[in-house]
């Protein structure tokens, strides 16, 4: 990025701003605390200019560091806590957008450059190698609140990880950003003349020892976690899901659309068979009728058809007959309607004021209550989309859909279940067997991350499987990695095809394997917290194990074998642990007491 009317020059490998060329400096001296050597550093960008940037460099000791010049009057602080506060009056000309915190240059991690990621918040996580990036362009494909969960972005090697993160309360839009060894956070609002603005931020860089359990990253996201978990907390935003749906092991997914003649003994006869281990029966596609890819849609209909139409009233195709067999289903279980917010929808604040869009929604809901028989809540695109100020929509979130919803995708601050099926896949960004953060070198450069995004949602209810793109590595012809890897995320099940074989009933292998285990320990009971592989050496090669912390602080070790190797172990706090030749298993380590392990039989069901 250019640099404009700034005058910086090198000093024990340092880039210090020194003043501007048409402004004057002031620093401020505290005694009462010392804010370290490296203050961050902020951007400007002013209609028709370029981008003008800020590195304050206060002598040893200031607690502030003031800048005046023809554009602006600002202020750096650091504050208790490890936290940063900008302030900022615009002079004569109004300023388009703000950035903080802002790297001048390249901040090194200190190891090989090549070990360098970049973990941004998308999905339930991506990754990126930082020498695949050029140094001089930023990128950020996401903002938050919508296609970020989190206003944060993470740079990390094997030994040191380097965090920035909106640290304003209430919290506010804004896009993070990445270049090769550079992060930075950007709100893209206009600052009128003469008017002030405040921005908060966390910058934090951690280091680890050659021998350390904790990656670099999971401590950069620690520091996050405990500064949100706060003022969620604080707020009264934390979840509350209902006994139900914490103990649900998933939900059938039911994709009316893709039905070409609807027959609901063909929803029964799952139910029957799955009701058990799924209760919830979460149907998309209610006002469609079937749809039918390319131009067949266009000749055979003139309706609009698919899976996710804005359309909140039944399509007579379904009616009377699936109204009658949600409320026979809803008796012993649960059933949910594809819901969302009218496309091109305005923010969804609950300010009361008249907002059409805010009652579009709240009418669909109710009318899947009331006239069509749900018992339970799932709206699509509100986790994925900017609907307005974050802490608004999820006020709205907590008010409007309850306790019990699940969304579509994740923010940090919005209290419901986050359906995350397509984090694997993620688009883009081309996850899938074989290609994660591990193999970046030879050819490989991107990947998802869902670890990193899990890692922060340690605690909440997230579904994974087949919806968004993951359904092309579900079931036995792809070795059931999906429904692997969402056992080995702590995640409920999104289940589109729970059979194998549906005329002969021939269940998914590693789905009823998953739910045999986590049944057998009581797993949700133990309201596991993920704790990724913390801790977790030596795990031999075909196998995967994931750590979690139970309730009672019991240790679960989530291990997938698959391959059913023979005679292998792990080590776990410096312990080795035997490993179960069986498929799926999770050993459950009390306190004081051995180890124990709980799997599956052949044809086990929980």
């Amino acid at each position: 990025m250019r640099e404009a009317r700034a005058l910086t020059v090198r000093f024990a490998g340092r880039v210090l701003l020194l003043a501007t060329l048409l402004g004057v400096v002031r620093p401020t001296l505290g005694a009462a605390e010392v804010c370290g050597a490296v203050w961050p550093g902020f951007a400007v960008a002013l209609r028709g200019r370029a981008p003008k940037s800020y590195h304050p460099a206060p002598p040893a000791g200031a607690t502030e560091f003031r800048i005046s010049d023809g554009d602006l009057e600002a202020s750096v602080r650091c504050l208790p806590g490890g936290e940063w506060q900008l302030d900022v009056t615009a002079s004569e000309q109004p300023l388009a957008s703000i950035w903080f915190p802002w790297d001048p240059g390249p901040v090194a991690l200190g190891g090989p450059a090549e070990d360098e990621v970049i973990y941004y918040p998308t999905f339930l996580g991506v990754a990126i190698s930082a020498t695949s990036l050029p140094e001089d362009v930023w990128q950020g494909p996401a903002d938050y609140p919508g296609y970020c969960f989190a206003p944060l972005v993470v740079a990390a090697d094997r030994t040191a990880a380097r965090l920035v993160a909106a640290a304003n309360w209430p919290p506010r839009r804004v896009r993070p950003l990445y270049a090769r060894g550079r992060l930075a956070l950007r709100y893209d609002e206009e600052i009128a003349p003469h008017e002030h603005r405040s921005y908060r931020a966390l910058v934090d860089r951690v280091h680890v020892g050659p021998d350390a359990d904790t990656q670099p990253w999971q401590l950069a996201l620690d520091r996050y976690k405990s500064w949100l978990r706060a003022r969620v907390h604080d707020a009264g935003l934390e979840p509350a899901h209902p006994a139900w749906l914490l103990a649900a092991h998933g939900w059938l997914n039911v994709q009316l659309q893709n039905m070409n003649r609807w027959d609901p003994d063909v929803v029964r006869r799952r139910w029957r068979t799955w009701g058990d281990r799924l209760p919830w029966v979460q149907f998309w596609g209610q006002m469609s009728d079937v749809f039918r890819p390319g131009l067949l849609s266009g000749l055979l209909s003139r309706e609009r058809t698919g899976c996710c139409l804005d359309e909140p009233r039944m399509h007579p195709r379904y009616e009377p007959t699936l109204v009658e067999l949600a409320a026979t289903i809803a008796r012993d279980g649960h059933v949910g309607y594809y819901v969302r917010p009218r496309e091109g929808s305005g923010p969804l604040d609950e300010s009361g004021q008249a907002n059409p869009d805010r009652d579009f929604l709240r009418r669909w809901l109710a009318l899947a209550r009331d006239g069509y028989k749900a018992n339970a809540v799932y709206v699509d695109v509100i986790g994925h989309r900017d609907f307005g100020e974050p802490l608004a929509v999820a006020r709205l979130i907590g008010d409007a859909l309850g306790p019990g919803a699940v969304i579509e995708y994740g923010v940090d601050v919005y209290p419901a279940a986050f359906l995350m099926s397509g984090s694997l896949n993620g688009g883009a960004w081309q996850g899938g067997p074989g290609r994660s953060v591990a193999r970046f070198g030879a050819g490989l450069t991107r990947a998802t991350a869902p670890e990193f995004g899990r890692y922060l949602f340690d605690d909440r209810v997230v579904f994974m499987g087949e919806c968004n793109g993951d359904g092309r590595f579900w079931g036995p012809a792809n070795d059931y990695w999906t429904e692997r890897q969402a056992f080995l995320l702590g995640a409920k099940f999104d289940v589109v095809h729970p059979f194998e074989d549906e005329l002969v009933g021939t269940e998914n292998r590693a789905l009823a394997l998953a739910i045999a285990a986590r049944a057998r320990i009581g797993w949700w009971a133990r309201r596991p917290v993920y704790r990724d592989r913390i801790g977790v050496r030596d795990v031999p090669a075909g196998v995967d194990v994931r750590r979690f912390r139970g309730k009672d602080g019991e240790n679960l070790l989530v291990i997938d074998n698959w391959g059913r190797r023979r005679g292998q172990t792990l080590t776990v706090d410096g312990a080795t642990l035997p490993i179960s030749d069986e498929q799926l298993s999770i050993v459950v380590r009390e306190a004081s007491e051995p180890a124990t392990e709980a799997h599956a039989g052949r044809n086990g069901r929980g």
